[in-house]
């Protein structure tokens, strides 16, 4: 089963807030990934921006149900932030959750910034 895989970019791939698609190829999902990126090592990584269908008021986050962030997230420190980023009509007062789930540290949308679980220190 494949997980993700952090990468570093070329700020300059990006012109004007958008990706230069030419420059890309799918990745394991087929979503498209920029073809000169550098892996980077997890440990190293202060935040993680993480997008989901759906978050609720805990940082608990709604995804498509095959576990792929979950599984990313807990491979990181407990010290790396944990940052959900949606709209704020798809914030629920509370989602079902599972064990496997790995909470949002803060939870941010146009209109607020959401604490949701505790940060490791």
């Amino acid at each position: 089963m494949s997980t993700l895989q952090c990468v570093s970019v070329d700020p300059s791939f990006i012109a004007a807030g958008a990706w230069h698609r030419d420059g890309c190829e799918p990745d394991a999902w087929g979503m498209p990934v920029p073809r000169d990126h550098v892996p980077v090592r997890a440990a190293g990584l202060a935040a993680v921006l993480v997008p989901g269908l759906a978050f609720d008021a805990h940082g608990n986050r709604l995804g498509r149900g095959a576990g792929v962030y979950d599984r990313f997230l807990a491979t990181l420190p407990p010290s790396v932030l944990r940052v959900g980023l949606c709209p704020e009509a798809l914030v629920a007062p509370a989602l079902p959750t599972e064990p496997h789930d790995v909470p949002m540290h803060f939870v941010v949308t146009e209109r607020r910034v959401i604490a949701g679980a505790p940060v490791a220190r």
